[in-house]
């Protein structure tokens, strides 16, 4: 319950009671503290920008240099500046949608097609998810909603 003279005797026998409600309750004490210690400390190790440079790392290394380069580039200019600071667990459906829908009109100016550089950017999204879902980053995966949210590819173009 504490040290002596940081932790008063009252102020431990308060603890021992809550300790003692939470165990007839069905739940256990130790476990309860590991998981809101953890929890604080998660949410800023598990930003989407630090989830997605890990998975970058990890799954990338067969992938030719250039293609690496030009993901990386698109996801720090278009997507790290809007979500990549949220918790990943925090990140919901609207605003990964939000973010297509900013990376089709910022990159329609260009020569590539909006809609296939948004189609690919929402592949790269389920793959994160489906990365960071089996370490119990998140609780459920909300890019299976964004399947049909994008218009479909132009003839000639194949998404991921």
């Amino acid at each position: 319950m504490g040290v002596y003279p940081e932790v008063s005797l009252k102020d431990a026998r308060q603890r021992l009671e809550e300790e003692r409600r939470i165990l007839r309750g069905g739940e256990d004490p130790s476990r309860k503290r590991q998981e809101a210690k953890t929890a604080g400390v998660d949410k800023s190790k598990n930003t989407f920008e630090v989830v997605t440079l890990e998975w970058l790392a990890k799954f990338s290394g067969n992938w030719v240099p250039n293609h690496q380069t030009r993901v990386l580039g698109l996801f720090k200019n278009h997507v790290f500046p809007e979500i990549g600071a949220m918790p990943i667990a925090d990140v919901t459906e609207k605003d990964l949608l939000d973010v297509l829908a900013k990376l089709q009109v910022v990159t329609e100016d260009r020569d590539k097609p909006a809609i296939d550089t948004a189609h690919r950017v929402r592949a790269y999204f389920g793959r994160i998810y489906r990365y960071a879902l089996p370490s119990r980053r998140i609780k459920s995966d909300p890019t299976p909603a964004l399947r049909d949210c994008l218009p479909p590819c132009q003839r000639g173009t194949s998404p991921p």
